[in-house]
């Protein structure tokens, strides 16, 4: 299925998650949503500067569904953290630094990198902020797509400005977006310890 138009490109989200976890969303879904956060961002000096870095505007976007075994084994291979979170981000951006320019260089520039979220701690997070498992699940697929763009609010070399800023941009779209996230197809009990 084709993404939707997305300034002269269309974005297109790849899906993946395990057997037997169900995906809250489809990839049609996603889709229309990561489109709708592009096209808010996208007079944001950071866009400017990733699609600049990459060469072009983006088409693709992997979006990962996991569980917290998952996440917190991602978690201690990446970060070198012993715990669960709701996402990572993985930049093409990021991915670039490490390939020769020629091929490979162009197919990494194709995308805006991957986001991977634990769907036990997205709805740990609704039900702490007492929201909805959408609104949370919004807000959290698009602090992953701010660190896709290059922002960064955890790493020591980031300004108290720089953090200051990447949460107010995720402020500002989840308000300006609030409402846009389908209704999420996830049955809580899944998720719930016996």
């Amino acid at each position: 299925m084709p993404g939707l138009e997305l300034f002269p490109v269309a974005l297109k989200v790849h899906l993946s998650h395990p057997a037997s976890l169900p995906a809250p969303l489809t990839a049609a879904q996603l889709t229309r949503f990561f489109s709708a956060v592009a096209r808010e961002l996208s007079s944001e000096p950071e866009f400017a500067r990733a699609t600049k870095r990459l060469g072009r505007v983006p088409v693709g976007l992997g979006v990962r569904f996991c569980d917290d075994a998952e996440m917190r084994s991602l978690q201690r291979r990446f970060r070198r953290l012993d715990r669960t979170t709701d996402i990572l981000s993985f930049p093409a951006l990021e991915m670039l630094e490490g390939v020769p320019s020629g091929r490979a260089a162009r197919e990494v520039a194709k995308s805006w990198g991957d986001v991977v979220l634990s769907l036990p701690a997205v709805l740990r997070g609704a039900r702490r902020g007492r929201r909805t498992v959408a609104d949370e699940l919004a807000e959290v697929l698009i602090h992953g797509f701010l660190h896709l763009l290059g922002l960064d609010h955890v790493r020591p070399r980031v300004s108290v400005r720089g953090r200051a800023r990447m949460l107010r941009l995720q402020r500002a779209t989840f308000r300006s977006l609030r409402g846009q996230m389908p209704a999420v197809n996830l049955a809580v009990s899944a998720f719930e310890s016996d």
